[in-house]
């Protein structure tokens, strides 16, 4: 039986996140009205006078539905490259089962930091242009977790670690 493989874990972990801030991203692109307006007028003032923004419930609510929906995608997409990178190199599967279900409980209760972490590492505020932001960082953050996962250097440390544990037991 394959075993599982704390290395694959951790840097499968990481690239999910990287997946999920970016998808976080992309979907503010689906609701660039509300935040052209948020960040031109306040959330407060926006919130209270939506009417006059041509804002409506159903475009907030739209707002947060999509917003959640994408980090379920982009969890779902790295599980997908995940399980791919498993069977072809012949890993337990199981270790993108733990990362799928660790990701998806973490992210559930907003506990992957993503709040704290956008400040860091979001080129794209460099940029004035809301639309362009979003598209940089995104970017930048999926090429990140495309990165982690197809990385050469990685694979060989997890491979690695893998004969490491063959040779214990």
């Amino acid at each position: 039986m394959r075993k599982i493989n704390y290395l694959q874990i951790i840097f499968h972990f990481i690239a999910t996140c990287f997946f999920i801030y970016s998808f976080y991203s992309y979907s503010a692109i689906y609701n660039i009205k509300i935040l052209t307006a948020i960040s031109e007028n306040g959330s407060e003032n926006v919130l209270r006078n939506s009417e006059k923004f041509g804002i409506t419930i159903m475009d907030i609510w739209n707002f947060s539905f999509v917003t959640q929906l994408s980090a379920v995608l982009g969890i779902l997409t790295s599980f997908i490259i995940s399980m791919v990178i498993s069977i072809k190199n012949k890993w337990s599967v199981w270790n993108s089962f733990i990362v799928l279900v660790l990701c998806y409980t973490l992210n559930r209760f907003d506990l992957l930091g993503w709040s704290y972490l956008k400040t860091y590492i979001s080129p794209g505020r460099l940029v004035n242009n809301l639309l362009f932001s979003f598209l940089i960082t995104g970017s930048f953050l999926l090429l990140i977790g495309l990165i982690i996962f197809f990385s050469n250097f990685l694979k060989n440390r997890i491979e690695n670690q893998k004969l490491k544990q063959m040779h214990y037991c």
